[in-house]
C-alpha cells in the first residue's frame, strides 16, 4: 500500500469512527466518550478507535447496533476490579484496514497501575464537548489527564502535553 492510500485510509476510518458516535447520540445512547476523540475536544490529534464507557446494562443496545453496522466481537476482556469492569473490541475492517470501537462497560481501569474510575465517578466528573459538529460528554480536563498519567505510554504523555495547563488541585482528586 503505497503512502498516500495509507492516508486514505486513515482518513476514511476516522470518518467510519465519527459516523458511529454520531449514530450513539441520534440513537439517544447513554456513554462517555474516553481516549483519542475526548483529547480531540480539547486539541485535536488523530485516532483511529473510539472508546466509551458505557453501563453494563445497556451493552446490548450498543451491540445490536455495532452489528447491524458491520462491526463483530474482536477481543473482550472481565477486569471486574472494583465496579465489574469489562472491556469489549469490537472491529469492522475497511480495505483491510481496522477500525476499533472499545467499550468499557461499569468503569474503565488503567492497565498499567490497575488504577479504577467507577462509571459514576467518570460521569459525575464528566461535561458536554464538542468535537466537529458532534456534541458528547467526555470527562473534564483532569480526569483524562489523571487517566493518561496511569496509562503512561508515549502517546499517553503526549496527550498528557496537550491538555496542558490544567487544574493541579482538581488533578490531585482525580
Amino acid at each position: 500500500m503505497s503512502k498516500i492510500d495509507s492516508r486514505a485510509g486513515l482518513l476514511e476510518r476516522e470518518q467510519e469512527v465519527m459516523k458511529m458516535l454520531n449514530l450513539f447520540i441520534d440513537k439517544k445512547l447513554d456513554f462517555i466518550v474516553v481516549g483519542g476523540y475526548a483529547i480531540s475536544t480539547y486539541k485535536k490529534r488523530f485516532s483511529i478507535d473510539l472508546d466509551i464507557v458505557i453501563k453494563e446494562e445497556d451493552f446490548e443496545k450498543f451491540e445490536k447496533l455495532l452489528e447491524k453496522e458491520g462491526y463483530a466481537l474482536h477481543y473482550e476482556k472481565e477486569i471486574a476490579l472494583l465496579y465489574g469492569e469489562n472491556f469489549k473490541r469490537f472491529m469492522k475492517k475497511m480495505k483491510n484496514l481496522p477500525v476499533d470501537i472499545d467499550i468499557l462497560t461499569n468503569g474503565l481501569v488503567s492497565r498499567s497501575t490497575d488504577a479504577t474510575w467507577g462509571l459514576n465517578y467518570i460521569k459525575r466528573h464528566s461535561i458536554k464537548r464538542k468535537l466537529n459538529n458532534s456534541e458528547f460528554l467526555t470527562p473534564e480536563k483532569e480526569l483524562l489527564i489523571a487517566m493518561k498519567f496511569h496509562s503512561g505510554r508515549l502517546s499517553d504523555i503526549r496527550d498528557i502535553v496537550a491538555l496542558m495547563p490544567c487544574n493541579k488541585e482538581k488533578l490531585k482528586q482525580h
